[in-house]
């Protein structure tokens, strides 16, 4: 992802210095900007257990729920997604299976929580937890455009 917002930086550089229409700069604009946020959230987005506290941490905040607190841990899947539910005493935290090390994140759960505030749906994640590689191979396929708009743009092969 870091590579894709680096190989971005000439494109958008390209397109407001070349005389587009200003719809056309603007669009473009506000796509890029909501690339650049989704992006940076997806490199700092982390989940950090510890024996007390379960935070997860994103471009909008730390969400953090006690293990004391937790009422009930729960998982739903839906084809290749999983998610976990951490309920607590307010709210609800949601942990999709695109973070890193989400089979030791389960694990977590199994080992620190106690057995009656695990749900079915959770034990079935932990059976078998996916490891989602798409959010990866995505990165790597944005990349890999963007390197080939720059060789298309910048070293046109008629020239």
């Amino acid at each position: 992802m870091a590579i894709s917002l680096i190989l971005s930086v000439p494109i958008v550089i390209d397109v407001t210095s070349t005389g587009f229409p200003r719809s056309h700069i603007i669009t473009v604009g506000i796509l890029f900007v909501i690339f650049y946020l989704l992006a940076i959230n997806s490199l700092i987005r982390k989940v950090c257990l510890s024996d007390e506290m379960i935070t997860i941490r994103g471009l909008l905040g730390t969400k953090n729920i006690p293990l004391s607190e937790i009422s009930l841990v729960d998982g739903v899947i839906m084809g290749t997604k999983q998610y976990i539910s951490i309920s607590g005493s307010n709210k609800t935290l949601v942990i999709p299976n695109s973070f890193y090390g989400f089979r030791d994140i389960v694990d977590f759960f199994f080992s620190n929580i106690k057995e009656e505030k695990l749900a079915d749906g959770i034990r079935q994640i932990h059976e078998n937890a996916i490891s989602r590689k798409s959010d990866t191979i995505a990165a790597w396929i944005t990349a890999a455009i963007l390197v080939a708009i720059i060789l298309v743009r910048f070293f046109p092969s008629g020239s």
